[in-house]
């Protein structure tokens, strides 16, 4: 958004080092300390025979998996899931694409008209899905999986949804329509229908289903700001509160629920589908909900600021003096 802003409504030039200080100081505190935390807590209920099996069974040493982990290379260079936060995969995509960033938005930028520049996301899309497909045939499926190379096509459609989004000041719009509502619901069941079928990335996109997922994806954001109603329910305080520590929620909700569930199951016997989802939606999800509030509160939220890091050395040096 800075980068657009800047090119076509007179915002302020963002500078490659803030942009990178900020993606730095925002992201980073959270993720590590975060992906420490499930590594000593892996270390303590695996034991020493365990760390030892998880040797056996994956060719590496747990402690490699973290290092990977923290160095955002564990897809690239194990080629599997990081075993400290599985879900981080996705995170390690990300980091390869604010690396290019900057350049994809320059080239975006050359094209003045807006109309121009959905042609040209919406060409660069289908080139990305079919050179992704193409590769796929040729390189090792888990090595394409875990580039961006194979989702670039959704971070190109992310720069068209903002481009869009601030070109028809969609947060200054009064009018809210029931139309928008609507287009809401259908964009949200096309999504959750069809991620059925997008489950392995190893296997080549269909592209027109993709392109169907890409629409839909747009539709849900569009109609969830426009909406009539829709508007007004993702305004409410808890789900305002829930979406601002998505990134928490991300990083936690895994380690927190891999080790609740199985315990509590085998703790209370459970074996009905039924029971177990009543015990996952009123304790599981509460008891994760608290703890990641807390987490965010205490960890993410200051990190927010991109001046924490000066803020914290000045904290600390008024401390020593105050105990000096």
């Amino acid at each position: 958004m800075p980068f657009l802003k800047y090119y076509f409504h007179g915002g302020e030039k963002p500078t490659l080092v803030r942009f990178y200080k900020k993606r730095l100081t925002r992201l980073e505190p959270p993720y590590i300390i975060a992906t420490l935390m499930s590594f000593f807590f892996l270390c303590v209920t695996l034991g020493f025979l365990g760390i030892s099996k998880f040797h056996e069974v994956n060719g590496y040493t747990l402690f490699q998996s973290l290092t990977a982990s923290l160095l955002y290379l564990h897809g690239t260079l194990l080629q599997e899931l990081p075993h400290i936060i599985p879900v981080a995969w996705s995170l390690e995509i990300e980091f390869q694409f604010y690396i290019l960033a900057p350049f994809l938005f320059h080239i975006y930028s050359k094209q003045k008209k807006i109309t121009n520049r959905l042609l040209v996301g919406f060409f660069s899309m289908l080139l990305s899905m079919a050179l992704s497909n193409r590769l796929l045939e040729y390189v090792n499926p888990d090595a394409i999986r875990f580039s961006l190379i194979r989702y670039i096509g959704l971070f190109i459609l992310g720069c068209i949804v903002c481009d869009v989004f601030l070109k028809l000041k969609i947060l200054e719009a009064n009018a809210k329509k029931y139309f928008w509502d609507i287009v809401f619901i259908f964009s949200f069941v096309t999504v959750a229908v069809t991620d059925a079928f997008m489950r392995d990335y190893r296997r080549p996109i269909d592209i027109p289903l993709e392109l169907l997922r890409f629409v839909a994806f747009s539709g849900v954001f569009f109609g969830c700001f426009l909406g009539k109603i829709s508007s007004k329910i993702f305004s409410t305080h808890v789900l305002s509160l829930i979406g601002g520590m998505c990134y928490t929620i991300y990083l936690l909700h895994l380690p927190i629920q891999q080790v609740l569930v199985p315990k509590l199951v085998s703790v209370l016997l459970l074996s009905s589908y039924l029971k177990i989802f009543f015990l996952s939606a009123f304790i599981i999800l509460p008891v994760t909900l608290s703890i990641c509030f807390a987490f965010y509160y205490f960890i993410e939220r200051p990190c927010m600021r991109s001046d924490w890091p000066k803020n914290l050395l000045y904290s600390v040096k008024r401390y020593k003096f105050f105990n000096s």
